[in-house]
């Protein structure tokens, strides 16, 4: 066998372990990130949920609007819970309804509920939350 055979073998099993190790990191990451994303829902949801009978209350969202974003939340909850990778990408959940759950948050300080450290918190597990949407979202893409 030639020299240029053996070397162009052992590069192709290189490159294949190589990948097999991206999809190793990759599966073991979506593994992790799944159920902590399922784990912070429920607290994201209600913030969420705020939010939008917030913007409904002051003329900023019309009910109609409201609604549609409530069958988006139902839908990434679907997605976490089945681990729907497919189902997760179609969310818009950093641009569009992020900002919901933001409000949310803001209001309940307004309404002076909770306090500006608390609001921190909360506003903090928002960010989280969304960087493993988004992350989970771009392994899938």
């Amino acid at each position: 066998m030639k020299l240029i055979h053996v070397l162009a073998i052992a590069a192709s099993v290189l490159v294949l372990s190589f990948c097999s190790s991206a999809c190793a990191g990759s599966s073991a990451k979506t593994a992790s990130q799944f159920p902590a994303a399922e784990l912070a829902w429920p607290g994201v949801e209600g913030d969420f949920l705020r939010g939008l009978d917030d913007g409904i209350a002051d003329g900023e969202l019309a009910t109609d609007d409201a609604a549609r974003l409530r069958v988006l939340g139902d839908q990434l909850e679907a997605a976490l819970d089945g681990h729907d990778s497919a189902g997760l990408r179609l969310i818009p959940w950093s641009g569009i309804m992020r900002p919901w759950a933001d409000r949310g948050i803001d209001d309940k300080v307004a309404d002076l509920e909770i306090g500006p450290t608390v609001a921190e918190s909360l506003h903090d597990r928002v960010v989280h939350f969304t960087a493993t949407i988004d992350s989970l979202q771009r392994i899938y893409q």
